[in-house]
């Protein structure tokens, strides 16, 4: 299989692991019973225009496969068949797939005729292509820099799981957060304001599980407006913190995956003095963060 396909982007080593035995991937490919795959699925017929979308796009032929947004309808007949709720599939063709590695495959449609054979396992709200694409544009600026400091701080990555206790150097940052779980809708508690935010570059977690925040190690790659609001959505909005002489962010961001989808994430971004000297994310399946010691030397 193209390597494009296992993951429009790059789980964690536990999250792709749960997420491939969730969806019994095979490494043998997918096999076909006539037109349709012989695997549990769900039959939608596509609309005009999904059938417009798909023919523009070689019929589902070739990567990247069009990415179809569902109608209500067909997000409640996925629900009424028993399946996951999903917003969006991928719509390949049987060509496409007959004898092809499955492995990493989600929200995956098989083209058949005027209908789309919706594959059950790997299915989701899953973050899709479309999806990262539009959360770039909509969180950030390019009027805002990436400052890089020569030389760089040295980074301590950290990483814990879920009922597990914060290492001390992150302690204090993670029990701001406002919540006890990953959640795409947090109410913000005291001290918190809800922000428009925009950054230099989105957050992310990489793919060996750690917070690669660099690029927003100065506070001035990130801006903010106020709102209004007394909780915040990922990711439209975030949250800004004062206390102790330090700033911290709430931000949104996203988790790369080897096999798979991207994975939502809360960013708790800390400064001290414009620099920045934590970060942690929080996402489904726990936490990750890095602690960062500036010398007085780098110190503005």
């Amino acid at each position: 299989m193209d390597s494009r396909r296992a993951g429009s982007g790059r789980v964690l080593g536990v999250g792709a692991a749960l997420l491939l035995a969730a969806s019994a991937a095979r490494a043998d490919g997918l096999r076909f019973i006539d037109d349709l795959p012989d695997a549990p699925h769900v039959l939608i017929d596509l609309t005009d225009a999904q059938r417009r979308e798909i023919a523009a796009a070689g019929a589902g032929s070739r990567w990247p496969w069009p990415e179809i947004r569902l109608t209500r309808a067909q997000r409640d007949q996925l629900r009424s068949s028993g399946a996951a709720e999903a917003r969006w599939v991928f719509a390949a063709s049987k060509e496409a797939l007959a004898g092809d590695c499955t492995c990493g495959i989600y929200n995956l449609g098989v083209v058949a005729g005027s209908r789309l054979a919706v594959l059950r396992d790997g299915l989701g709200d899953h973050l899709g292509p479309g999806d990262v694409a539009a959360m770039e544009r909509a969180l950030t600026d390019p009027g805002l820099r990436v400052v890089a400091s020569e030389p760089s701080p040295s980074v301590s990555h950290h990483r814990w799981g879920p009922g597990q206790d914060a290492p001390e150097p992150l302690r204090a940052l993670v029990a701001r957060f406002p919540g006890d779980r990953f959640d795409t809708t947090l109410r913000l508690g005291d001290g918190w304001s809800a922000k428009h935010l925009r950054v230099a570059v989105v957050p992310r977690v990489g793919i060996e599980g750690q917070v690669d925040a660099a690029p927003l190690q100065a506070l001035s790659a990130v801006s903010s407006l106020p709102s209004a609001r007394g909780g915040v959505r990922w990711p439209e909005f975030g949250a800004r913190i004062e206390a102790d002489g330090r700033v911290t962010l709430l931000v949104p961001g996203i988790v790369e995956a080897e096999l798979g989808p991207r994975a939502r994430a809360w960013f708790l971004l800390e400064y001290r003095d414009g620099r920045l000297t934590a970060a942690a994310a929080r996402w489904e399946w726990g936490w990750t963060g890095a602690s960062y010691e500036w010398t007085d030397a780098e110190e503005r």
